[in-house]
């Protein structure tokens, strides 16, 4: 993100346009530089309408000279890459990327980032700020370049970072670990590559707050996607944008991968939900929450992407990517 400033700050006589590929990502981007910020599929949408000769907001007017700042590049896919492109070069306006190209690839199809990085060559970071433990930095750096791993996770397992077993238990690990810190007090999450995983954990997590009391079952439960429910109490994720559906007195809206606890049940199936990190609150209509919402105690990565929260817990197979 102090990337990003840099670029910004060094934009001379022409706009900033930050964009990202999440909801997510794009109001922390927004948030960071002081400014809106917008998804990929938003800004072309709106582009695509001003081109229609629609009426669109000065947000989303391109002129020559400013510069188009696509943050988290390397999930975002290659063909809404290239439309900004073609878009932008035909405004007289540039692009900039910045992310990782060994981060977890794109939903959709991706690769430019990397493509890019290899054939063309690209400006790189000299130095981690994200770690306080000595040493940590530069193994990461090994981990995610793919060398010498054997050496790299010799140094997370002597600090109790990993450690191995069958499926079986290593889900028991995850979890047990995830209840430890939730007995502190801490917000923790669990991350699998699987669905199938992320629902069992998610559903074991549900049960053990049952026993402890911190869910109240007395009231009906409302119906969540895969045939999970929700109680208040309950800590519910959010899995497709709703800019209609706003929050906070019009100042956010519901978004994908949004953490919520449940306060109350709705006639008719809905509830009212707490924000787990603004507090703000809304009502969730009962078919949104059957085809949309999920428990939120475990999660898929790239679900996780974003999502801030005092530990992590991940259950890794040999099929799992380096990148987080």
């Amino acid at each position: 993100m102090e990337l990003a400033r840099r670029i910004h700050s060094g934009v001379a006589g022409g706009r900033l346009i930050p964009l990202s590929p999440s909801s997510r990502a794009a109001k922390v981007l927004g948030s960071d530089l002081d400014r809106r910020a917008h998804t990929l599929h938003s800004w072309l949408r709106q582009r695509g309408r001003a081109a229609d000769g629609k009426t669109v907001g000065k947000d989303f007017r391109l002129r020559p000279g400013e510069v188009v700042l696509i943050d988290e590049a390397g999930m975002a896919g290659t063909l809404l890459l290239d439309r900004i492109l073609a878009d932008a070069a035909a405004a007289g306006a540039v692009v900039r990327l910045l992310g990782d190209p060994h981060q977890l690839a794109a939903v959709e199809a991706g690769g430019a980032l990397r493509l890019i990085s290899r054939a063309a060559g690209a400006i790189e970071l000299e130095q981690l700020h994200r770690f306080r433990v000595p040493g940590e930095a530069d193994a990461s750096l090994i981990l995610r370049d793919g060398d010498e791993t054997r050496a790299v996770f010799d140094w997370y397992r002597a600090r109790g970072r990993i450690v191995a077993g069958t499926y079986g238990s290593m889900c028991d690990q995850v979890f047990n670990a995830w209840a430890k810190d939730v007995n502190k007090g801490l917000t923790s999450l669990m991350t699998a590559a699987d669905t199938a995983t992320v629902t069992a954990l998610n559903l074991r997590a549900q049960a053990r707050h049952i026993d402890a009391g911190t869910i109240d079952t007395s009231q009906a439960a409302a119906l969540l996607r895969a045939g999970q429910r929700a109680y208040v109490g309950d800590v519910i994720v959010t899995r497709l944008n709703r800019r209609r559906m706003t929050v906070r007195g019009g100042r956010d809206f519901l978004k994908n991968g949004d953490t919520w606890t449940v306060t109350k049940i709705l006639p008719g199936g809905g509830v009212v939900a707490r924000h787990t990190r603004h507090r703000g609150r809304i009502r969730l209509p009962a078919d949104y929450l059957a085809a949309q919402c999920e428990l939120g105690y475990a999660s898929t990565i790239h679900r996780a992407q974003g999502m801030t929260v005092d530990t992590s817990h991940a259950l890794a197979s040999a099929r799992s990517p380096r990148s987080p």
